[in-house]
């Protein structure tokens, strides 16, 4: 029984990473093709349906590498590692950054301050994308899938360079998570009071608090998994591992999931996409015939 179980979560990592890689795909490939999501709202939401992409990449992989107790390969490793905790730390600071950009278009006009602030946090995001890639690309940095005996979860391996960032991650999630939803609970207090003042808000006010709630269910996730990954003091057991590690595989596909579940434009969208291509599909079959 015991040798089945890496069997049957290598294949729940896998079937799931692929799931929600396809539901960050048709959000980017939606929000891509029409003209009325080139918005700066919408450039960050596609930032991170790609930051999201990219660690779900790397736990499909990982998956694979559950299923055959190994990590293949070093230089697979390497290169997964790098992008998988790039990914993360680009989606964290991004998260912060849709959040601030809520609160600037809920609070007051568009301005040229509100576009400066938003392209600016975007742009910091991305580079703090870059310096992480170039960090764990060097020498005595990695993050390596599995200690060497089980292979559940992604992790810093036992470099002095990569223990160094394992004691700073933690701190630096948690900064800017806190930080993301205290910017909600203060969108969230501009929303009750503006639902108050005019009636005609209405509409704003149930979209907002969807949103919010997004933003409350993101954040607990979050929370459950730094405390389990970083602090308790279970987090050496194999089954802590797992726990994390689907926790981590949902995290990144929560924001894509509620999005297109939320948004009933987006939804018509999909539709609209998808009965294009079967007809498309039904044409060229008819012709061939």
């Amino acid at each position: 029984m015991e040798s089945l179980c890496p069997l049957i979560i290598g294949i729940c990592y896998l079937v799931l990473a692929v799931t929600l890689f396809v539901a960050n795909a048709v959000l980017f490939a939606v929000v891509m093709s029409h003209k009325e999501f080139k918005t700066t709202t919408f450039r960050i939401i596609k930032s991170i349906c790609v930051a999201c992409m990219m660690q779900l990449f790397a736990l499909a992989v990982g998956g694979m590498m559950t299923i055959a107790q190994t990590n293949f390969d070093y230089y697979l490793d390497k290169v997964l590692g790098v992008i998988i905790e790039s990914g993360w730390c680009l989606y964290v600071a991004l998260s912060l950054t849709l959040a601030v950009d809520r609160l600037l278009i809920f609070t007051g006009p568009r301005t040229r301050f509100y576009s400066v602030v938003t392209t600016l946090l975007l742009s910091l995001s991305w580079l703090i994308w870059l310096f992480l890639v170039v960090l764990l690309s060097l020498p005595g940095f990695g993050v390596s899938y599995g200690d060497g005996e089980t292979y559940y979860f992604w992790e810093y391996n036992e470099e002095e360079g990569s223990q160094i960032l394992a004691n700073v991650d933690p701190f630096y999630d948690l900064a800017m998570f806190t930080a993301t939803f205290v910017i909600y609970l203060i969108l969230f207090g501009y929303l009750l009071k503006l639902k108050r003042s005019s009636a005609a808000e209405s509409g704003l006010f149930k979209a907002e608090m969807r949103i919010f709630v997004v933003a409350v269910v993101s954040f607990s996730n979050e929370v459950v998994y730094e405390v389990f990954g970083y602090f308790a003091e279970v987090s050496d057991h194999a089954y802590v591992d797992v726990v994390l590690n689907v926790a981590w595989l949902i995290e990144c596909g929560l924001f894509a999931v509620l999005t297109l579940i939320i948004n009933k434009n987006l939804r018509k969208k999909i539709a609209i996409m998808l009965s294009r291509k079967s007809n498309v599909v039904f044409v060229v079959s008819s012709s061939k015939k």
